[in-house]
């Protein structure tokens, strides 16, 4: 969360060490600038971030997403969620929860996996999103 509080290219290089299974990310200063950048030219998004995480407050209780349960029913489309089994931020049981909320969706657990398949494990990500956007 610190580094949505102090968007430094530092704390979203120790925001990677925690997210990723892979330490190797954590290592990628290229990627650590380019979230800072990111978050700092959005700062609408750092404080909508801010208050769903902890109510403004960084030692706050989270506050994410705590509407999104009784609306997760009433989807219709068909839904993939794709969970890494190594995420440390969101444990994967989560997953299992928002797939028991979902009438129409499936679960994809990547194994080795933190909470960034979509780079973690890029190929794997890209060919099971779109074998899913293909079949619906």
């Amino acid at each position: 969360m610190r580094a949505y509080f102090d968007p430094s290219p530092a704390n979203f290089q120790a925001m990677v060490g925690a997210l990723a299974h892979d330490p190797a990310l954590a290592e990628d200063a290229d990627l650590a600038r380019a979230r800072s950048e990111a978050a700092l030219a959005r700062p609408d998004h750092l404080e909508n971030m801010r208050l769903s995480l902890s109510s403004g407050d960084l030692n706050g209780p989270p506050q994410l997403f705590q509407d999104l349960p009784p609306l997760l029913a009433e989807l219709t489309v068909p839904t993939l969620i794709v969970h890494g089994r190594n995420d440390r931020a969101v444990h994967f049981e989560n997953a299992l929860r928002l797939m028991a909320m979902i009438p129409s969706s499936r679960l994809y657990l990547i194994n080795n996996c933190g909470h960034w398949a979509q780079m973690e494990h890029a190929e794997e990500f890209n060919r099971v999103m779109h074998e899913f956007i293909s079949a619906h």
